[in-house]
């Protein structure tokens, strides 16, 4: 899934004696570049862009029809976190398409948020405060999830390192349009409601992490339980081949509406995969 470098945009010589050795320039990322070319920045930190196939795997219960479905199929992904002075931005993409058992899947997904990061004095800690968009889907023939959430908002602390960063913090927002749809005839509105929860993000130049944790309020009615929705992704990169592999599952429970028998029922969903890609320079 979304694979993601830290490195600082200027060469580090220790001294003579040192034993740590000399870090190279870094290689220009396709973000970064952008930014130097459009805004005339030069980027803290930015991430890399993954191409590849991936094998997913869904799984739904509480609604018929029960079981598991594969899949095949392409996928392109990537997670950026750039800083340039007090201005942080953090954008996320995944996109797949694929074929299987249980007909097509796909899943298309897009986080912006930019803000500013306030340092705590000369320390590699500071605090970032980001606002902007989330929309997201992703599902096949018997699982489907949706969000439009706007305003979309994050904030915590983050630790910048030269070559690797961590974030731990708090996402939220309105969710305008969502869908939580599960087996042929359960289905649960999202829309109007709100969403708040976890998340995490770390970067290193051999292993990307990240993770989402979102509590989705009840229904406008009033009715059914929250929504909780997770996602988590794991990768690590190989770059003496330009490879990348990447785990990533997405989570969801809740109350659905069975519309043929007129009740409600906790239903779950799974669905999650593997990823080769192809690290984008």
């Amino acid at each position: 899934m979304p694979l993601a470098r830290a490195h600082a945009d200027e060469v580090w010589r220790p001294e003579p004696d040192s034993e740590e050795g000399i870090f190279e320039d870094p290689q220009p990322r396709l973000l970064s570049e952008l930014a130097r070319v459009t805004l005339g920045i030069e980027p803290r930190v930015d991430g890399e862009t993954a191409l590849g196939l991936s094998l997913g795997a869904s799984l739904g219960q509480g609604v018929p029809p029960y079981g598991d479905g594969l899949a095949f199929g392409l996928a392109g992904l990537e997670e950026n976190v750039l800083s340039h002075g007090l201005g942080s931005l953090h954008l996320r993409t995944h996109l797949g398409i694929g074929f299987g058992s249980n007909r097509i899947y796909g899943i298309a997904e897009q986080t912006l948020d930019l803000g500013v990061r306030l340092p705590f004095g000369a320390s590699p800690l500071g605090l970032y405060v980001r606002g902007g968009t989330d929309v997201g889907a992703y599902g096949d023939s018997r699982l489907y999830t949706s969000r439009i959430t706007l305003p979309y908002g994050r904030v915590g602390v983050q630790w910048m390192g030269r070559k690797s960063m961590v974030e731990l913090g708090a996402g939220g927002g309105a969710l305008l349009l969502g869908r939580f749809n599960v087996g042929d005839d359960g289905v649960r509105s999202l829309s109007g409601t709100y969403e708040i929860g976890p998340t995490l993000l770390v970067t290193t130049p051999v292993l990307q992490l990240s993770g989402e944790l979102r509590r989705i309020g009840a229904e406008t009615s009033g009715t059914g339980q929250p929504v909780v929705l997770a996602r988590a992704m794991a990768c690590g990169s190989m770059r003496g081949f330009g490879l990348g592999l990447c785990m990533q599952a997405s989570y969801g429970t809740g109350d659905v509406f069975r519309r043929e028998e007129r009740i409600q029922v906790e239903a779950t969903s799974f669905f999650g995969g593997l990823t080769v890609g192809y690290l984008v320079e």
